[in-house]
């Protein structure tokens, strides 16, 4: 009767102890998989993160030409933001942001006729990790490059009425520089190599 009584209590010991165990590797598996599931998010999150601030960058770099195809005498060395102004970029502080990132245009003059132009994006991550992404180009002052002369294309233009004159990659440039186009005055400002000859083209201030 004794040993019934004993068998039984070792019994409900190892029942008691199997449940322990099971309940604890049960317990595991719940954490291991929720913390996959939390990480999987996390690095959708970081990935789509870092996607924005890739375009942002990529945008910096794209609006530092625009306002050099307006004006290379704009692209000053420092640290710029950017702003849009009448439906142009421009400069603005020394940075800007969009939401969670920070956006920062570096320029450093390589010569008289090229810049360095570095678009810098950072973030905060999840635990106060920082991001960052950049992009850098190198811009030319173009008119110079492909052999414009601002005094011929001056020449030509008083000649014809207008005050002054100098070389623009596109009629457009034209028209957002306040300045009107003259197609007369192609021949004067041809240049080759990168920039082709078409693109050339003489505008002149009234």
């Amino acid at each position: 009767m004794l040993k019934e009584r004993f068998y039984m209590i070792r019994r409900s010991g190892f029942t008691l102890v199997e449940v322990v165990v099971a309940s604890a590797v049960f317990l595991i598996i719940v954490a291991a998989f929720g913390g996959a599931v939390i990480y999987s998010q996390g690095g959708m999150t970081r990935a789509g993160e870092r996607g924005r601030a890739s375009f942002l960058a990529l945008e910096g770099i794209e609006a530092t030409r625009a306002i050099r195809d307006a004006s290379f005498a704009a692209l000053t060395d420092g640290q710029h933001g950017l702003a849009v102004s009448g439906g142009r970029w421009s400069f603005s502080d020394t940075s800007d942001v969009t939401g969670i990132f920070t956006r920062q245009i570096g320029i450093t003059s390589l010569d008289a006729n090229r810049k360095r132009v570095a678009a810098t994006v950072s973030w905060t991550q999840p635990q106060q990790r920082q991001g960052s992404v950049e992009l850098v180009s190198v811009l030319a002052n173009w008119t110079t490059l492909t052999g414009g002369s601002g005094g011929t294309c001056a020449s030509i233009c008083q000649g014809m009425g207008y005050l002054n004159g100098t070389c623009r990659q596109n009629p457009s440039s034209c028209v957002q520089n306040g300045e009107t186009h003259e197609s007369s005055g192609d021949q004067f400002c041809k240049g080759s190599g990168r920039i082709q000859s078409t693109n050339n083209t003489c505008c002149c201030q009234p």
